[in-house]
């Protein structure tokens, strides 16, 4: 045991040498603000002093909430603190509770004695956030004036700034849509985000971090509850979505777990985890659905081509399953920080993945892709086009063999805020997104959008695009293939022809199950045809009607007979 006056000498040392650590973090801090500790008892400035430089270590190691804590204790007997107020405006604009940091920052930006350059930058992002961009615009441009010509050449103020010309741009010019908050059936308080919805429109999934999650654990670093996801059928009576529940199944674990989609014919769900000694940065994993209800156990879509040592999510996957689209962040051939790829069925596994290009890819985030049922219709999430702010969704259309440049689907289905995960129904008059817009029920929430006029009235969209969008309407057409026999599933080959032109449109393969599924234009005559060394040939005719109301479904089972 140390001897008492040890001890003390040794915290008197150590509290100068805090202390002193202190002065010289408030002196070089990266805004000027002088020393403004309360003027009372020593004891009472080194408390302030200590704390502002615990709640700036937080800041530095990026755990803004952390800070936070400190600095709202630390506001209570502090409030006109300027270098608290810009600290904690700072540490509100990381985690996008603009509200508050413009509360904060209006604070610094009102007082004339000292250098407000940096609050002048966020709080241009807190009002460009919130819509308010003319407040933003200003700011920003006080903020450039502060730089030198070298300084401003590449700094990011002049992305947010062309962000707001976007944003006023398109609010000028909204599309005709309408969006609609799901409501209590499917949002709660909490984040509720990534809808997918099946091809026939009957299941929606997505992911929430509520309170009744499988383990009830928080994460730190946000303060929410993990991620579990949610299912809901839709009621054709009356023509609603279904209390939201748990997926059942064993899906859900005690960690992370968010859908990426489903898959169209509604019996895969792609799910993302992120397994301490399990996983790499994050992988794609897949699980089936086992009967009416429940869900199996999700396994590796694959451990070669698709999951890698880096970041992957946001999987979906065409009608015909045959291509896969998902997020990356490997390093090899990506633009920016997470990529969209695409992987082609090589037999029974993923071929090689392939980055979209630079037409897709910025050096930003690109994410939440999702394939149209149509399969040459993408949507994703973006940082790096001319967004509104934050992310926007985006569409190209796959023509003449390459990607059409991205179109922002403009306000008010973008916003200043965020807008991630866009899924539009295999007839094209309804979406669903997740949104951190102001009227949402709690953190994000998720939107219908009837998009039954959106694209005959925007102009952004040429005719040829127009064209592939809105016509022909699809069909669905689905069955099982069994021995005639026996009655036991059938893994083969389905070469589908169009009937009239006599030309091949693709091939699918009938699952383990035997199961099939196809999206295909309706009101067209096809042929399909299947060859198996041990069944006599199938050839079969047919016509594929249209839905009146929603998407038509043909259930059609193939039944070989053996040689």
């Amino acid at each position: 045991m140390f001897p008492k006056e040890l001890t003390v000498n040794v915290l008197n040392m150590n509290r100068l040498l805090l202390i002193s650590l202190t002065l010289c973090a408030f002196l070089f801090s990266d805004f000027s603000f002088g020393i403004e500790a309360n003027r009372g008892k020593d004891g009472e400035n080194d408390y302030f002093l200590i704390n502002m430089t615990r709640g700036r270590v937080k800041q530095n190691e990026e755990d803004f909430r952390g800070a936070l804590r400190i600095y709202t204790e630390l506001y209570k007997t502090n409030a006109e603190n300027l270098q608290l107020n810009y600290r904690m405006g700072e540490c509100y604009v990381f985690i996008k509770e603009m509200d508050k940091a413009i509360l904060h920052l209006e604070k610094v930006i009102a007082n004339d004695t000292i250098d407000k350059k940096n609050a002048y930058f966020y709080i241009g992002e807190a009002y460009q956030y919130e819509g308010k961009i003319d407040d933003a615009k200003q700011a920003f441009l006080n903020f450039k004036s502060s730089l030198s010509e070298k300084q401003l050449e590449k700094h990011q103020v002049n992305d947010l700034f062309a962000q707001c010309l976007t944003a006023q741009e398109l609010i000028a010019k909204p599309v005709n849509v309408k969006i609609t908050n799901l409501g209590d059936n499917i949002n709660s308080n909490f984040t509720d985000a990534c809808p997918s919805v099946s091809a026939d429109g009957k299941t929606l999934i997505f992911t929430s971090r509520r309170p009744e999650n499988t383990g009830g654990l928080i994460e730190p670093s946000n303060d929410e509850y993990f991620d579990d996801i949610y299912i809901s059928s839709w009621d054709n009576a009356s023509k609603s979505w279904t209390k939201a529940i748990q997926i059942p199944g064993k899906i859900n674990t005690n960690g992370h777990d968010a859908n990426t989609s489903i898959s169209p014919d509604g019996k895969k769900v792609f799910v993302y985890k992120n397994v301490t000694g399990v996983t790499k940065s994050g992988d794609i994993y897949v699980s089936t659905k086992e009967d009416d209800v429940n869900w199996a156990e999700p396994i590796p879509v694959d451990e070669k081509n698709v999951n890698s040592t880096y970041f992957e999510s946001s999987a979906c996957i065409t009608a015909d399953g045959n291509t896969m689209y998902f997020v990356s962040e490997r390093l090899k051939d990506g633009y920016g920080n997470g990529d969209i790829y695409m992987a082609v069925k090589e037999g029974t596994a993923w071929g090689k993945p392939v980055n979209l290009g630079s037409i897709i890819n910025t050096i930003e985030d690109e994410i939440g892709v999702f394939v149209h049922p149509d399969g040459k219709t993408l949507f994703f999430s973006s940082k790096g086009h001319n967004t509104m702010g934050g992310y926007d969704i985006f569409m190209s259309v796959f023509k003449n063999g390459s990607w059409s440049s991205p179109i922002n689907m403009g306000y008010p289905v973008n916003t200043t805020k965020d807008e991630i995960h866009f899924v539009l129904s295999t007839d094209g008059k309804t979406a669903y997104l997740s949104s951190t817009r102001s009227e949402g029920k709690g953190k994000t929430d998720i939107y219908s959008v009837d998009m039954s006029k959106y694209y005959d009235e925007n102009s952004k969209i040429d005719e040829q695009t127009t064209t592939v969008l809105s016509g022909p309407a699809l069909s669905i057409i689905k069955g099982s293939v069994v021995d005639g026999e026996t009655s036991e599933p059938i893994q083969v080959e389905i070469i589908i022809f169009d009937a009239d032109e006599n030309k091949e449109v693709t091939k699918i393969t009938s699952n383990e199950k035997g199961e099939y599924f196809i999206t295909l234009p309706a009101e067209k005559k096809y042929q399909f045809v299947v060859n198996q060394s041990k069944y006599k040939p199938l050839d079969i005719k047919f016509k594929l009607p249209k839905g009146v109301g929603e998407t038509y479904t043909m259930t059609k089972h193939l039944i070989l007979n053996k040689k």
